[in-house]
């Protein structure tokens, strides 16, 4: 008897559709169907993905049909339960792995906002090289010896506007 066999044994047994099997651990619909018509071996990967599944199947017996169909070890996990627990753990690394990649990022974006202030200073100092100043008007209008800086008058010539001077 070949894993196949025992593997729809174990279907039976728990009571569960192939398609149902084939969806929860990945697989093409109908593969399992095909790999009994056609008597065929199960890869490794596809046996690591059942035995990871039914966490209640006895390795040994599925790869060579020795000892008891479900492990001793403790009550027999129904597929169900099975399924949310590897479905929290999948969800639980998934969350830490998310948590490294946000603090790689946090610390990536640090790095650039701290180059790009230096370079903007750089940039500023090479522009700006003194600090631009704004003249001090308020002596000029109090001393009566300063001439205060002309405002331009706007006279209209035909139409056109023209800037003179006072």
């Amino acid at each position: 008897m070949k894993a196949i066999h025992r593997l729809f044994e174990y279907i039976k047994t728990k009571d569960i559709k192939p398609t149902r099997l084939e969806k929860e651990i990945g697989l093409s619909n109908g593969y399992l169907g095909t790999q009994l018509k056609r008597e065929a071996d199960l890869g490794e990967g596809v046996l690591n993905k059942i035995i990871d599944y039914c966490l209640d199947i006895s390795p040994e017996w599925l790869l060579t049909g020795r000892g008891q169909m479900l492990r001793s070890d403790g009550s027999p996990i129904s597929a169900e339960t099975s399924a949310s627990e590897r479905e929290n753990a999948l969800l639980k690394e998934m969350l830490a792995d998310e948590r490294q990649k946000n603090g790689q990022l946090h610390r990536e974006v640090g790095a650039l906002e701290e180059k790009l202030g230096t370079r903007t200073q750089v940039a500023h100092k090479r522009f700006y090289p003194t600090q631009p100043t704004v003249p001090d008007v308020s002596s000029t209008l109090d001393n009566p010896h300063v001439t205060p800086p002309t405002i331009p008058t706007i006279h209209r010539v035909q139409g056109a506007e023209r800037r003179v001077p006072k």
